[in-house]
């Protein structure tokens, strides 16, 4: 995990790039090192998963904090790398969100919510501060499949407008709560080049276009400048 973190922040300082793209583009010798460290993890975790499902663990062992924690910290930072190696290989054929997810995520995400659901019965405020790893670990793929709405909608398949619609709330949300790690908002990372083809086509369609959004794209200029 913690060449992975280092991964992260190469990616960001020396590059300035974000790490998932650069993990997609594979044009580094960082990048190569990376992928072998992501399969490790993956087979460390599919094992664990595998024993639990056998009941060859604890029987509370899904519910301990130390594994939730771990799961979900792995799950946050390496899953981004797993939808970019899919998107990678499948070349816009396929959905990483239907198709494509591991069930070792899927399996950390539900320990995760089990446990909050015992948490949320304390008092717990809104998050203050904005989270050092995006919180939803299948945002990436949210935003690949934004881009292919928004190719398809410019085709003329005005049917996609409604799930750019949603992404664009969800996004919303999101940043609202905090949720979303700062370097999604490099200059020229995916979401922002998706932002700016998706804010130059609502603009074509209406220069009056403000969106909730909008608003708050234009109000993340200093946070872009100071991330990279």
């Amino acid at each position: 995990m913690a060449e992975l973190e280092w991964y992260k922040e190469r990616c960001e300082k020396e590059n300035g790039i974000v790490y998932y793209d650069s993990f997609k583009n594979q044009t580094d010798k960082k990048d190569i090192d990376a992928n072998r460290r992501r399969l490790k993890l993956a087979e460390f975790w599919d094992d664990i998963i595998e024993m639990w499902e056998k009941h060859e663990l604890p029987s509370d062992f899904e519910s301990q904090n130390k594994w939730i924690n771990a799961g979900t910290a792995y799950r946050r930072l390496v899953e981004p790398l797993d939808i970019a190696f899919y998107y990678r290989t499948c070349k816009g054929n396929g959905n990483y969100l239907s198709d494509g997810r591991p069930n070792r995520h899927k399996v950390l995400q539900k320990w995760m919510e089990e446990k909050e659901k015992t948490r949320s019965s304390r008092s717990q405020g809104p998050r203050s501060k904005r989270a050092s790893l995006t919180q939803d670990s299948c945002f990436w793929a949210h935003v690949e499949e934004a881009w292919k709405d928004l190719e398809n909608l410019k085709r003329g398949q005005h049917q996609r407008l409604q799930n750019l619609e949603k992404f664009e709330e969800y996004v919303t949300t999101m940043e609202k709560t905090h949720s979303i790690s700062a370097d999604v908002f490099m200059q020229g990372s995916s979401f922002m080049m998706w932002w700016e083809e998706w804010k130059e086509y609502k603009k074509n369609q209406s220069l009056e276009w403000r969106s909730p959004l909008y608003k708050i794209m234009e109000g993340l200029g200093g946070l872009k400048l100071q991330v990279i």
